[in-house]
């Protein structure tokens, strides 16, 4: 009889020669799973991929040397900057989930590193949103490991603790990040329109307080906070970040 392990085990030697096929290989050239940028610190792009084009509309060459900002939308740049902060002086930063750079095009996980004077920006093309937890977990170490003194190790461990305690306020995702909702309130009298939407669909700013779809009514959020971040009145939040077509969970 025919073991099934049996399947698992090579009949003939690999052929290393076949690596030779993937563009991996070669310089100036990557896998076609998504495209890649590299900015200098003013964040100028200094190199892109060829095939950047077909992401992004624009050709690699048109590019370079321009604003990071005139390439990728406002909440990307945004929630970038916020790791390059956090992540100190390491080589790597911890990648971002679930991000779309067009309105219904894929979603991607986007990976940071530095290479000398400048800074790569991967994109991967994602299925899911969803950041994993061992990636979590590794930047909270991160975070904890720029400290050298024991008090200052302990504050900053119990800081990230904090951030991933839902108790006792209310939990969910945005862009793949756990966010905190601090205080709300039922907005009864709300007149922006929700005919369309779904529960989870952010409706917009109204005065101080951020609309969220819900199953029944509408949720009018006024106090809320970003894992490892500190809260925000709703206001501040919605300034630094688009709304449009944005959905929490």
């Amino acid at each position: 009889m025919t073991s099934p392990w049996s399947r698992l085990v090579p009949t003939s030697p690999p052929v290393l020669a076949t690596c030779d096929s993937e563009p991996i290989h070669l310089l100036g050239a990557i896998q076609p799973i998504g495209f890649l940028l590299s900015m200098n610190a003013d964040w100028i792009v200094a190199r892109a991929s060829e095939n950047i084009g077909a992401y992004l509309g624009v050709r690699h060459d048109r590019i370079i040397g321009r604003p990071v900002a005139a390439c990728l939308p406002a909440d990307i740049l945004h929630d970038l900057r916020g790791r390059l902060q956090q992540s100190g002086q390491a080589a790597v930063v911890e990648p971002l989930f679930g991000w779309q750079i067009k309105p219904g095009g894929p979603l991607f996980a986007v990976a940071m590193h530095r290479s000398g004077d400048e800074i790569v920006l991967e994109f991967e093309e994602a299925s899911g949103e969803a950041c994993p937890a061992p990636t979590a977990v590794r930047a909270i170490i991160a975070r904890v490991e720029r400290h050298r003194s024991p008090a200052a190790i302990f504050r900053e461990a119990a800081r990230q603790v904090r951030a991933f305690n839902i108790w006792p306020v209310a939990a969910t995702l945005w862009r793949g990040e756990q966010l905190r909702v601090w205080e709300a309130q039922p907005a009864h009298d709300t007149q922006i329109a929700r005919a369309a939407a779904q529960p989870g669909d952010v409706l917009g700013l109204e005065g101080e307080r951020l609309l969220v779809c819900c199953g029944e009514g509408v949720l009018g959020v006024t106090k809320l906070q970003l894992a490892g971040r500190r809260v925000l009145a709703a206001s501040e939040f919605a300034r630094a970040r688009p709304l449009n077509g944005a959905h929490w969970g």
